[in-house]
């Protein structure tokens, strides 16, 4: 007589476009491998780049207006990154 009340499956969730049929694995770890894959390098935020240095996020921004510390790759205009490689370098030289 009533009609059940139907939802519609999303089909990432139910798996139906999963990309593995072994263990699922969280969305940064799938990113990680395939970076890997593709050879891409790492990518680090301000705030890891500054937890990594010891340094305050502004003190990191601060170095970059003034065009010092580790080479910025943009994203977007709003959006800096660091690649892992580029602040180890950066960490080598500072160092000498």
């Amino acid at each position: 007589m009533g009609t059940a009340n139907r939802t519609k499956e999303d089909p990432v969730k139910s798996g139906a476009h999963a990309l593995s049929s072994g263990p699922s694995i969280g969305g940064q770890e799938l990113i990680m491998k395939a970076a890997a894959v593709l050879d891409v390098p790492e990518l680090l935020t301000t705030a890891e780049v500054a937890a990594l240095l010891k340094v305050n996020r502004s003190t990191l921004s601060r170095w970059r207006s003034a065009g010092a510390g580790p080479r910025v790759t943009w994203l977007t205009a709003n959006i800096p990154r660091y690649q892992r490689a580029d602040v180890v370098e950066w960490l080598r030289q500072a160092t000498v």
